[in-house]
C-alpha cells in the first residue's frame, strides 16, 4: 500500500513539475503593465500532460501575460504566467492592437512586429504590425529597415530568427559548384516516337487553308462574324475592333519570340503545324456556345468560370479559344498563359510537361511580357501562405493532371526561382521531360537535385521553413505506387 501510495506521489510531482515549467508563478515576474478592463483569455500550455488555463489578463510583459485562473482547477485568486510561446500569433496581434497599447507609438509596434517574426506562424502578422509602424513615422521605418516594405521586413526578420540548413550545393565554393554544373549531362535526344511529323513547304500553305476552312466552318455555326490577322505564327481571328486586334496578335508574336530564346529555338523557325489559330470573342455568351458547338464542351457551372481554353489536338494542331474580359490585365495574362500552354505542346516532341511546371511557365511567361500589370502578386501571396501554414505545395502537386487554382501561385513562384537559380538547367530538365524522361529523373539528373533539396532550398527562398515536396497523404508513398497511380490516371484519359 505504502508502495502504491509513494508511486502515486511521483507521478503528481511529475505533472506538477512539467506544468511548472511552462506556467511560472506570479512571484517569478515583475513590471508588467497593469491591464483594465481585464481580458478574457483561454489556452492550452504543455506537451503530452497539457494544463488548460483559462481565466482574465491582468497585465502584459513583452514576453508573456499574468492571468488570474477562473476555471475549476484554479485556487482561490491564483495567478498564473503564461508565455507568448502558448498564444496564437494572431491571438496575440489581437490583445496588442486592441487592448494593450492604449497609445499608438512606433517603437512598440516595431518591436511587436519583430516578437512575432519569431513565431513559426508569424509572418503575416508581423508584417501587420510592422506596416502600422510605418505609417506612424515612415522616415524611421524606412531608415530603421533600408527602404524596405513591411512585408519584405517581416520576412527578413523571420528568415533570421528561423535559419534553415542549406542543401550541398549552397554550401560549396563557386568553384567546386561550376565544376558540379558541368557534371549535368545534356537532355538525351527525342525518341523518335515522340517527334513531331516534318511539315514540307508545299504542305505549310495546305494546312493554312484547312485551319482557314475550320474557322469559317466553326464561326458559321454560331452566325459569328469575325475578321482574320495573320502573323508570322498566328492566325487571328476575332470581332473585336482592327486597332486592338493588330495591339493584341502582335503581343502574341512576341510572346513567341520570348519563348523561342528561351528555349534556344533558331530565330524565324516556326514550331508550329502551320500556325496557331486563335479565335477571340468579344461577348461571353458567343464563347460558350462556340465550344459547346465546335469542339463539344457540354455547358456546366464549372465550365462557365472558364475563361479561355488551349484545345492541343492529335494531329499536332493548336486552338486557343477565348472571349475580352472587361480588364486589360486578365485579358492579356489570359491570351499569353493559353498560348504560351500550346508553345510548350509543340516544343521539341509530343511529350506532356507535368501541369506544375506548364501552368507555372505559362504565368512566368505572361509576366515577363506584361509586367505594367504585375499579374502575378496576389496569386503568389496566396501560395507562400499556404506553404507556409501547411509545410508542403499541396497533396499532388508534382503528380496531379491539373494543379488546384490555389497551386498556381506556388507553380509561377517556383518557376521563377528555377530559371533564376539557373536558366541553362532548367532549359535542360524541361529538354529532359520533352525527351520523354519521367519528371523525378529529369529534375535530379538533368537540373541537379531531388524534389526534397528543391523544395527545401525553394522553401528558404520564400520563407517557409523546412518546406517538404508532398503533402502527409502521399510523404509515405512509395516509387512504385506512384508509378501505378499514374498508369492508372493515363488509362482513365485514354
Amino acid at each position: 500500500m505504502q508502495k502504491k501510495f509513494r508511486a502515486m506521489f511521483f507521478i503528481l510531482l511529475m505533472g506538477l513539475s512539467l506544468v511548472v515549467n511552462e506556467v511560472c508563478s506570479a512571484q517569478e515576474v515583475t513590471d508588467g503593465v497593469t491591464v483594465s478592463p481585464r481580458v478574457p483569455i483561454a489556452v492550452k500550455v504543455g506537451g503530452k500532460n497539457p494544463d488548460y488555463v483559462r481565466g482574465e489578463i491582468m497585465s502584459w510583459f513583452w514576453d508573456g501575460v499574468m492571468v488570474v485562473r477562473k476555471d475549476r482547477s484554479a485556487q482561490r485568486s491564483e495567478r498564473v504566467f503564461v508565455k507568448w510561446d502558448h498564444v496564437p500569433e494572431g491571438k496575440i496581434y489581437s490583445l496588442f492592437a486592441s487592448h494593450f497599447f492604449k497609445n499608438d507609438e512606433y517603437g512598440a509596434w516595431v518591436k511587436l512586429g519583430k516578437l512575432l517574426a519569431t513565431m513559426k506562424n508569424g509572418t503575416r502578422f508581423a508584417r501587420m504590425a510592422l506596416a502600422k509602424a510605418e505609417t506612424l513615422d515612415t522616415d524611421a521605418f524606412q531608415y530603421e529597415f533600408e527602404n524596405k516594405t513591411a512585408q519584405e521586413a517581416a520576412v527578413e526578420l523571420w528568415r533570421t530568427a528561423h535559419p534553415v540548413k542549406k542543401i550541398e550545393a549552397e554550401e560549396e565554393t563557386p568553384r567546386k559548384r561550376q565544376k558540379r554544373k558541368k557534371a549535368v549531362p545534356d537532355a538525351p535526344p527525342v525518341a523518335e516516337e515522340l517527334l513531331w511529323e516534318d511539315i514540307e513547304d508545299d504542305s505549310h500553305e495546305a494546312i493554312l487553308e484547312n485551319l482557314r476552312t475550320f474557322a469559317k466552318d466553326g464561326l458559321a455555326k454560331v452566325g459569328a462574324e469575325m475578321f482574320e490577322v495573320e502573323t508570322d505564327y498566328f492566325l487571328f481571328y476575332t470581332d473585336l475592333n482592327r486597332n486592338e486586334a493588330k495591339k493584341w496578335s502582335a503581343e502574341l508574336d512576341r510572346m513567341y519570340v520570348r519563348l523561342a530564346d528561351l528555349f534556344g529555338v533558331a530565330k524565324g523557325r516556326n514550331i508550329w503545324r502551320g500556325k496557331c489559330l486563335i479565335f477571340v470573342f468579344s461577348k461571353e455568351r458567343k464563347f460558350h456556345e462556340f465550344e459547346s458547338k465546335v469542339y463539344g464542351v457540354e455547358f456546366t457551372p464549372a465550365n462557365g468560370k472558364v475563361l479561355g481554353r488551349c484545345y492541343q489536338r492529335a494531329n499536332g494542331d493548336v486552338h486557343v479559344v477565348f472571349y475580352r474580359q472587361q480588364e486589360d490585365s486578365l485579358f492579356a495574362r489570359i491570351l499569353v498563359h493559353e498560348a504560351s500552354h500550346g508553345f510548350l505542346f509543340r516544343y521539341r516532341s509530343k511529350a506532356r510537361v507535368p501541369s506544375c511546371w506548364n501552368e507555372g511557365l505559362a504565368d512566368t511567361i505572361a509576366d515577363m511580357l506584361l509586367p505594367r500589370f504585375d499579374l502575378l502578386r496576389a496569386r503568389q501571396a496566396m501560395g507562400v501562405k499556404f506553404m507556409r501554414d501547411n509545410g508542403n505545395p499541396g497533396g499532388g502537386f508534382f503528380e496531379a493532371e491539373h494543379i488546384q487554382p490555389m497551386q498556381y501561385g506556388i507553380a509561377s513562384k517556383l518557376t521563377q526561382y528555377m530559371i533564376k537559380q539557373d536558366k541553362k538547367r532548367y532549359v535542360n530538365f524541361i529538354n529532359a521531360i520533352k525527351s520523354g524522361v519521367d519528371w523525378q529523373l529529369a529534375l535530379a539528373k538533368y537540373y541537379g537535385v531531388d524534389e526534397h533539396e528543391l523544395m527545401l532550398a525553394f522553401g528558404e527562398f520564400v520563407g517557409v521553413n523546412e518546406l517538404k515536396p508532398y503533402s502527409k497523404e502521399l510523404k509515405n508513398m512509395t516509387e512504385e505506387q506512384r508509378r501505378r497511380d499514374r498508369e492508372k490516371n493515363d488509362a482513365e484519359q485514354k
